[in-house]
């Protein structure tokens, strides 16, 4: 209740905002809360793309919420057609799903629904639980059938951050489990993790 309290705050401020529209709808996606809420998440997102296409989060956490909800492949498509239109260029969880400057759009998308699916696999359970209480009965996750191995390392935080697979505070902050974990165990990456999380997949190299 109070993070949307917040949000309804920061909307009066900034009602165009396309980064307080996806952090509404990010709000509406924790399965952990009674603010779960995809109808209401799928507005929002809606809202956030309109504003601020360039704002790549906006995407990625549509794709979370199709996965959930078991979206037509041509419905997906349209959204990822959607975002190589836009061409995004920044948000937190777009840079961790974006490892070189030399990705495409398409590419990065990818990269985000394979990891967006190993995560979602990772914490079923607390996702089926909210979307029946949100009224989609006897609802039971299906996701594609991934190569979990095509997910680059980088991208994933040693075992031992990701071995718990209980639901813990601040795993949906964004839309990504592991990059959520990553940044609460900043002491068990690697210094080039650390780096990427900094500074994103655009940074030069050297």
């Amino acid at each position: 209740a109070q993070c949307l309290r917040v949000f309804r705050e920061a909307l009066q401020e900034v009602p165009k905002s396309g980064e307080v529209w996806a952090e509404g709808a990010r709000i509406c996606l924790d399965p952990t809360t009674p603010a779960f809420n995809p109808a209401a998440a799928r507005r929002f997102l809606d809202f956030a793309i309109e504003f601020t296409p360039q704002y790549g989060d906006s995407f990625i956490e549509y794709l979370r919420l199709h996965l959930l909800l078991g979206t037509d492949a041509a419905e997906v498509a349209r959204l990822v057609q959607l975002c190589v239109n836009a061409e995004p260029n920044y948000g937190t969880l777009w840079f961790h799903c974006k490892r070189s400057p030399l990705l495409s759009t398409r590419q990065v998308l990818v990269t985000a629904l394979r990891l967006l699916a190993l995560e979602l696999s990772m914490q079923a359970t607390v996702y089926e639980a909210a979307m029946t209480r949100a009224g989609f009965e006897d609802y039971r996750l299906r996701l594609p059938v991934l190569d979990a191995g095509a997910i680059p390392a980088a991208l994933l935080p040693p075992d031992s951050v990701l071995e718990d697979r209980s639901a813990q505070p601040g795993d949906f902050t964004t839309g990504s489990l592991t990059l959520n974990r990553m940044l609460r165990n900043m002491d068990a990456l690697s210094f080039d993790q650390r780096r990427a999380l900094i500074y994103g997949g655009d940074q030069l190299m050297p």
